[in-house]
């Protein structure tokens, strides 16, 4: 799992703290450093095989400008043990969470997918955190569950074995996310 201080250190030590973006000068201290350890949190997902991981405007912004550092940025990887860098870098197509029918039951496994990776990685999910997890938000809203809900459901979802996670959505229920259980 990594840590908060392992991205912070790995992030400093490439030199990517040289190389702003304009969105990026707008931001606090505090938000930057959240900004960037969800974005490093997010590039480790894609590098665990799920690669269209979304990016918030600002995240992309700045990815785009660490890209063209290609020497700091395979430190960065390096220092982060990143073995597939391609699978990083290629460009995720903007996913955007909509809850009609006919498409909510896939992007709901696509945004349990990328939150049940996340737990796995980098634990539960913080409320400060949310705003940059366009998934988290689509569950949330979706399932009518608030953040301690997300949590535990999330950590029961993640215990089932992925052939078995298949969502379905009942609007008769209010807080609650029924899992069928695929044979």
């Amino acid at each position: 799992m990594l840590t908060p201080q392992q991205i912070h250190n790995a992030y400093q030590d490439a030199g990517l703290d040289s190389y702003p973006c304009t969105l990026w000068m707008k931001l606090k201290a505090k938000e930057r450093d959240e900004q960037i350890e969800e974005l490093v949190k997010a590039l480790y997902l894609r590098h665990t095989g799920i690669t269209d991981v979304p990016l918030t405007r600002t995240q992309q912004a700045l990815f785009d400008v660490w890209q063209q550092q290609t020497t700091a940025l395979g430190n960065f990887y390096l220092a982060l043990n990143f073995t597939n860098p391609g699978a990083i870098n290629a460009v995720a197509p903007q996913v955007v969470f909509i809850d009609r029918e006919e498409q909510a039951r896939e992007n709901a496994r696509h945004a349990a997918e990328i939150l049940v990776s996340y737990t796995q990685h980098f634990g539960t999910m913080e409320a400060t955190r949310l705003q940059y997890w366009p998934a988290a938000s689509f569950i949330m809203q979706r399932y009518q569950f608030d953040l301690v809900e997300l949590n535990d459901w999330l950590q029961w979802f993640s215990s089932l074995p992925q052939q078995q996670r298949q969502l379905e959505h009942n609007t008769d229920s209010k807080a609650q996310a029924e899992v069928a259980l695929v044979a």
